[in-house]
Formats: structure tokens, C-alpha cells, sequence
């Protein structure tokens, strides 16, 4: 499965609004790793700053559509290198450049750029990272989907056409109605307004269906609106046709019965202190254009994971509901007793929704939980762990990259029943709390109190507040078992039960050799291994955590997945085992020069008759056979990936066939 589109921001950081505009513009696409179980877009995101004197890294995207939105100011059209590096994007392959000028100087930065007509922020006094978002997921819209559906060049007519659903009462809900058409008439939208746009002599039911069929629906919700017959039939069609739909909730202060049909839909709250403002305006656009794109985006994965999987499956861009059921299967009383399944987009719904549908001969399923039962009693190891952030800007990455791939491949394992093994602290904030959340939230929707993390805390970090540990491990015993591994190397001089500081080399040798045995045994206690990112320097133990990990693995025959896309270790691991390049953070001699006090730790490693075999390590893994159930060429795959879903996607294939070689 190619990844359909890649969205990817240019800019100079130096630039306080253009920083503020990507963040926002960034925040509003990508998935909030706080909610994993929100009902985001989540396309990917990638980040290329650069400053004045220094331009960002070469775009290395593969996607069927990227689109890259170059911030564009007069520093950037100055500096050579900043010209020489912008006027290549149009270039790439499957590329669209999206220019914005932060001042009218940008759009003098020479062709081809300055031949696409830009997105001026400076248009904007106010309010400008709102306009500009709202721009720019105008053109996702247009460029990354308009021409899926309509095959439409991307001119005025692929503009998105908005349906504003209103009462007209003379209250509130026609005053929003109306500010929010004066708005698009202003802008390179286009909107269906019945009063101004069903033209004399046209049919008022047959105009407003065949509108509404090609629109996304604003649905202005004021204290009359569900009581009213041409809102209720809006609406109805709306879900008919399977459109796009939001609601922009303008209550002045009650509504007696609200229109059930009118739900499962999102909902923007509108603040109405001071009347309707150009604020709320904005927030009701941005709102219908994420959910546009949401909507499509839905599609194109539901199309490509029932393609993938064979799955024969009616697909709902959003989550099904009785409307959906009755019209979609209407009571067969030939075959009662038949089961009809629905695809959907991820989160799944709770236990009690899908419930009620099972009752109605309805299997609702999502990407995430279609072949759930594949992997039950499997003990998964998961090893990802941050990089530097100068590291992760070479790969247009942040932070989050790391952050949701971790969610997205603790969500999916524990969903087939798998079991998470973890090393080290998960009472800490970052990935390990987010393994937490993922089994919380997946046995409240299960109704279901199975313990699904297995931690391998090593000695002395257990000793570290112990009582705090009791108290945590009190508080998580549903959902995380915590094994304490006993220490290693400790001579009768030293107290097991008290915490042991990393302030000699002695002390520094003795927790390597116990973070070694409590690597050990993790391995030990799971099935297979997957591995990310990874610190070069600035780890505790003998070497750095995912070598350490991934040569154990090797030696003792668990299967590896290897996300070399995402950097750090598990890059330079890959590195080794496709080209049989050895980077320099595998070398024992580097990581001397690299880490304080790192030689003293060699060196005492060897006063004990010991080696830290950085060579046996990289031997073992360039002859390695990974086990995992990929051929190379999947392998090679796995390694470049930066798409979260294309590296899950790729885990689940091969853990599929391993199952069932068990089996």
C-alpha cells in the first residue's frame, strides 16, 4: 500500500509567525498524542526549519501527493542557499508546493515559485495563523483529495462547496447563517445559501438535494432548528448521501428536543458573548475543512485496508449508527439470522454501541480491530525510545513522530490481544505512559480487567522510592504486571535492598551488569522484539539499549522488526544489516570519545575480565536472521519507512504469519 499523502512545512525558525503558523497548522492536522483515541485526521506531518545562515535537509518523501507548504520572508529570498533550496521543491516527485508569503518581498523569489500564485499571510492583521490554517487546508483538500473523487483540476471549480444548514427564525441561527455566507463570498470558497442561490422557477427539494450531494454541511444549530421540516430533511440527506457534516452550536438558551439524526457528527461550541465574531467564523471553517479531510482521508484508508485484507465490508466514513443500519440493510425476513459487517474509521466504538449493533445482525469493525484475535497470548516487546533532536530534523521529524508510533503500535497489538513487554521505569512521563494509557483505554472499552503490560525493572531503579513504586504498582494492577529482576554482579558489601548511585566506576559497572541481566531476562519473558529510534549517547549500561537489545534478541532467536525510519540505533542497525555499512555510534572507540567517563566504564568491564564486544555485537547482527515473517524485500521496506501505518501495517503481516506457522 503506497502512503496517499505526506504534508510537509518549510520555514525559517527564526520567524516568530511563521513558526507560530506551522505549530498551529500542525496541531490542528496531526493526531494529539494526549487523546490517542480521538477522531483525528493524523496525515502525516513532517517538519524541514531552517534558519537564515542555515536551510533545512533535503525532503526524501515517498507518497502518491506531497504537499509542501514553503513559509516564505525576505530572509529566505535573499540567502542563496534558501533560493537554491526553494526553487527545487516543484521538482520533487509528486510534489505540490504551496507558497506563502509573509511579506510581499517573498513573492519576488524567482521562478518556478513565483509563477503559483501565493497564500498572503501578510493579507491578514489579525488572526493570521487562523487564516492561514484555513488556507492551507483549503488545498489539502483540493490537491490531496478533490481530484480522488471529481477528477477536477485544482482552478476554482475544485474549490470545497459548503451547504449552510440553518433555521430561518430571525434569531441567532440565521445571523451566523448569513455572517458565514457574507464571509464565503469573500473567500475562494463556494456555498449553497437557499434564499440567494435556488433560482426562480427551480424545484426547492430537488435544488437543495443536488447541493447538498456535492457539499459539506455546515449545520447551524439554534434553539428551533431540529423543529423545523427543511432541517430535518437536510440533515437527512446529508446522511443518505454519506457527506461530510459538522455543527456549529449557536443556542441562545434551549432546545426542547434535538433531532436525533443530527448526532454523531462534530460539534464547534460558538461563543455568543458579544454576538457571532470573526473568531468563531474562522473556528466553524476550520472545523468543516478538518472534517472534510478527515472524511476522505477516512475513505482512502477504509478503501485500502478492505483492498489489503480482503475484508468484505460495507464502509461508513464515520461511525455507524441506526440510520446507517436501516438504510444500508433493510430487514431481510429470507435470512434473519444474517450477519452484515461495516468498516470504519479508528477509534472503535465502546462495548455497549457495538452491543446494540451485534443484536442487529451488525459486526462493526475498524481498521484496528477487523483481525483482532490473531495474536492473543502473544508477548510483544517494545523498544523505542527518544532521539536527539538535532537527529530527528535530518529526517523531517519531531518529538511526536516517536511518540505516536509507540501509540499506534501498542493500540493495535493489544487490540489482536497481545500482551506489551517493556524494560525500564513506565512510571515515567513519554512512550511508557502512553502503553498505560492505550491498555486503559482499551480495557474500559472492553469492559474487560486483563493485565496487558509486562514491565522488567532492573536493580537498583527499583530501590530508587519504593514505597512509590508500591503505590503505583497498587494503582495499575489491572492493567501492568512489574517484575523485578535481582541484581547481578553485586559483591556482599552491597545493601540489595538500598538504592545504588551511578557516582564511581564500580558503581556505574555493577547497574550495567544489572541492566544487561534485566535486558536478559526481558527477552527471556517475550515472543519477539520491535525496535525504534534509540540514544547513540547518553544511555545508562555497558552500550547503547536497543544494540544491547537487538544482539541479545539475535542471539537468542526472537523474532525482530526493525523501524529504521524513525532513526536513531535502530537506523544505524538497519544500516548495517542492508548495506553492511558500519555507522560510527557501533564502534566502542566512538563512544568513548562521545560519552563522559566512558572509558573508566570499559575499563573497569575489563579489570573484572570482561569486554564490552561492540565487534561480536555488529558481527552478530550482520549475519543475523531476523525470524520476524518478512521476506527482504518487506525487510527493506520496514527499515525506510517513516509512515507509522506502512511500519504497523508490515509488523502485523509478518506476526500474522509467524501465528499461524505456530498454529
Amino acid at each position: 500500500m503506497t502512503q496517499p499523502l505526506a504534508v510537509a512545512f518549510v520555514w525559517n525558525e527564526n520567524n516568530e509567525n511563521a513558526s507560530e503558523a506551522v505549530h498551529y497548522a500542525a496541531g490542528m492536522l496531526a493526531r494529539d498524542a494526549s487523546k490517542p483515541f480521538s477522531r483525528a485526521i493524523d496525515i502525516p506531518l513532517f517538519f524541514y526549519p531552517g534558519t537564515a545562515a542555515l536551510t533545512p535537509p533535503p525532503i526524501n518523501l515517498c507518497a502518491e501527493q506531497i504537499l509542501i507548504c514553503a513559509l516564505i520572508d525576505p530572509e529566505m529570498v535573499v540567502g542563496a542557499d534558501w533560493r537554491t533550496c526553494l526553487l527545487a521543491l516543484p521538482s520533487l516527485k509528486n510534489a505540490t508546493v504551496i507558497p506563502i508569503a509573509l511579506a510581499p518581498q517573498a513573492l519576488k523569489i524567482g521562478s518556478p515559485l513565483s509563477d503559483i500564485n501565493f497564500i498572503r499571510m501578510y493579507d491578514y492583521p489579525a488572526l493570521q495563523k487562523e487564516h492561514v490554517f484555513i488556507r492551507i487546508a483549503h488545498e489539502i483538500y483540493r490537491y490531496g483529495f478533490n481530484g480522488l473523487y471529481r477528477r477536477l483540476e485544482p482552478g476554482a471549480d475544485s474549490s470545497l462547496k459548503l451547504f449552510i444548514s440553518h433555521a430561518k427564525d430571525g434569531g441567532t441561527g440565521l445571523s451566523c447563517a448569513r455572517q458565514l455566507k457574507d464571509f464565503l463570498d469573500r473567500s475562494s470558497f463556494r456555498q449553497f445559501f437557499d434564499v440567494y442561490d435556488i433560482m426562480p422557477g427551480q424545484m426547492f427539494d430537488s435544488e437543495i438535494e443536488r447541493n447538498i450531494r456535492q457539499s459539506t454541511v455546515i449545520l447551524i444549530n439554534s434553539d428551533v432548528y431540529s423543529s423545523r421540516y427543511w432541517c430535518q430533511k437536510e440533515i437527512l440527506l446529508a446522511k443518505k448521501y454519506e457527506r461530510p457534516i459538522i455543527e456549529a452550536d449557536v443556542l441562545d438558551s434551549y432546545m426542547d428536543r434535538k433531532y436525533p439524526y443530527a448526532a454523531n457528527i462534530p460539534v464547534v461550541r460558538v461563543g455568543r458573548t458579544d454576538g457571532i465574531s470573526q473568531e468563531d467564523l474562522l473556528r466553524i471553517l476550520a472545523a468543516a475543512l478538518l472534517e472534510t479531510i478527515r472524511f476522505y482521508y477516512a475513505d482512502v484508508w477504509l478503501k485500502l485496508t478492505a483492498n489489503h485484507m480482503g475484508i468484505p465490508a460495507v464502509r461508513l466514513n464515520r461511525p455507524p449508527e441506526p440510520f446507517d443500519i436501516d438504510r444500508l440493510f433493510p430487514r431481510n425476513t429470507d435470512h434473519p439470522n444474517h450477519i452484515h459487517r461495516i468498516l470504519y474509521p479508528d477509534p472503535p466504538l465502546y462495548a455497549d454501541e457495538l452491543q446494540y449493533l451485534e443484536g442487529r445482525g451488525i459486526q462493526a469493525v475498524t481498521p484496528l480491530t477487523c483481525r483482532q484475535k490473531n495474536l492473543r497470548q502473544l508477548r510483544a516487546g517494545i523498544s523505542v525510545s527518544n532521539i536527539p533532536k538535532e537527529e530527528s530534523r535530518l529526517l523531517g521529524q519531531d518529538s511526536s513522530h516517536l511518540k505516536k508510533l509507540s501509540q499506534s503500535v501498542a493500540k493495535y497489538l493489544l487490540c489482536r490481544g497481545a500482551r506489551l513487554v517493556y524494560g525500564g521505569d513506565i512510571r515515567q512521563n513519554g512512550f511508557t505512559g502512553y502503553l498505560l494509557e492505550e491498555a486503559r483505554i482499551l480495557n474500559e472499552r472492553l469492559k474487560d480487567h486483563t493485565s496487558r503490560i509486562i514491565d522488567y525493572l532492573a536493580w537498583p531503579i527499583y530501590c530508587a522510592d519504593q514505597t512509590a513504586l508500591t503505590l503505583w504498582e497498587a494503582d495499575h494492577i489491572q492493567l501492568a504486571e512489574m517484575i523485578r529482576v535481582a541484581p547481578d554482579a553485586v559483591g556482599p558489601e552491597i545493601d540489595r535492598t538500598q538504592y545504588l548511585p551511578d557516582d564511581s566506576p564500580r558503581n556505574r559497572y555493577i547497574r550495567g551488569k544489572c541492566l544487561t541481566a534485566m535486558r536478559g531476562a526481558m527477552l527471556d519473558g517475550c515472543d519477539i522484539r520491535i525496535c525504534a529510534g534509540g540514544r547513540k549517547t547518553g544511555y545508562k549500561g555497558c552500550m547503547p539499549g536497543i544494540l544491547e537489545e537487538t544482539a541479545l534478541a539475535v542471539r537468542k532467536g526472537k523474532p525482530l522488526y526493525l523501524l529504521g525510519g524513525f532513526g536513531g540505533v535502530t537506523q544505524s542497525i538497519c544500516r548495517l544489516l542492508e548495506y553492511g555499512d558500519i555507522d560510527e555510534c557501533l564502534r566502542a572507540d566512538w563512544q568513548a570519545e562521545q560519552n563522559l567517563q566512558y572509558a573508566e566504564l570499559l575499563a573497569e568491564y575489563r579489570a573484572h575480565g570482561e569486554t564490552v564486544d561492540y565487534e561480536q555485537a555488529v558481527i552478530d547482527l550482520r549475519d543475523a536472521d531476523l525470524k520476524n515473517g518478512l521476506t527482504d524485500e518487506e525487510n527493506r521496506l520496514l527499515f525506510h519507512t517513516c509512515y507509522e501505518s506502512e511500519a504497523i501495517r508490515l509488523i502485523l503481516k509478518g506476526l500474522e504469519r509467524l501465528y499461524h506457522e505456530k498454529k
